[in-house]
């Protein structure tokens, strides 16, 4: 990713409709870079892949559209249209650099 480095972290917040992901980038490059809610895509469990739900833009506290400083962290909830278990969470820059965050669940059956 050259001089233009993000860190990404992510929280899974519940809701009934929709996945709703608490995003945060960090610039910890050495120039401004842009970020956009419009160049995150979610897979999913089932196999399927989802861009920003419009919802999204309709939400206090989404995440924002800006040009990002170095050494600075911005963050925001972002929604997608889909009830199924986030798997991977892909961000790709303006420039085509792209970088992604791995979703882990443990499935157990319990027998008492």
């Amino acid at each position: 990713m050259s001089d233009n480095l993000k860190k990404m972290t992510v929280r899974i917040h519940e809701d009934p409709e929709y996945a709703r992901l608490y995003v945060k980038i960090k610039n910890i490059g050495h120039d401004p870079i842009s970020v956009s809610s419009l160049k995150f895509l979610l897979l999913t469990k089932d196999g399927s892949s989802h861009r920003v739900a419009t919802q999204t833009f309709l939400e206090k506290g989404s995440f924002p559209d800006m040009s990002l400083p170095p050494n600075r962290e911005t963050g925001g909830s972002i929604l997608f249209k889909t009830k199924s278990p986030p798997k991977r969470l892909i961000y790709e820059d303006y420039l085509g650099n792209s970088m992604g965050i791995d979703f882990l669940f443990v499935e157990s059956e319990l027998d008492f």
